[in-house]
């Protein structure tokens, strides 16, 4: 299964490093079900995902954009399983990935040595 998604993912134009990574990231996922369920799933349950989120989220304590990177990868799993006929249901929803704040320079850190330029 592993080969045909990373061949899947190399021929959308992803890196193979990439398909790697999200191919690692699937393995887990499966890992984890069959830890939690005694089985390993053809196909993507909403449930399990809501569920594996949590444990991302809850039980690992994954930073919003390691859990964001792994919901990546699952929505590229559930694209293949659904071009592969295995799936008939997109699981993966846009509002399952955690918003991510964006830390900019504040101006009120900013001293007055960081404001100047050389003048030429």
């Amino acid at each position: 299964m592993n080969y045909k998604f990373t061949q899947y993912l190399i021929e959308l134009g992803k890196s193979k490093n990439t398909a790697k990574g999200y191919a690692g990231k699937i393995e887990l996922y499966q890992k984890w079900c069959e830890d939690s369920f005694g089985t390993t799933p053809n196909k993507l349950y909403r449930s399990n995902i809501l569920d594996y989120i949590s444990y991302m989220r809850n039980v690992r304590k994954y930073s919003p954009k390691s859990v964001n990177n792994h919901l990546s990868a699952l929505r590229a799993y559930n694209e293949y399983l659904l071009e592969t006929g295995m799936q008939q249901e997109q699981v993966i929803r846009d509002a399952d990935f955690m918003k991510i704040q964006i830390q900019y320079a504040s101006p009120c850190t900013v001293e007055k040595k960081d404001g100047k330029r050389k003048r030429t």
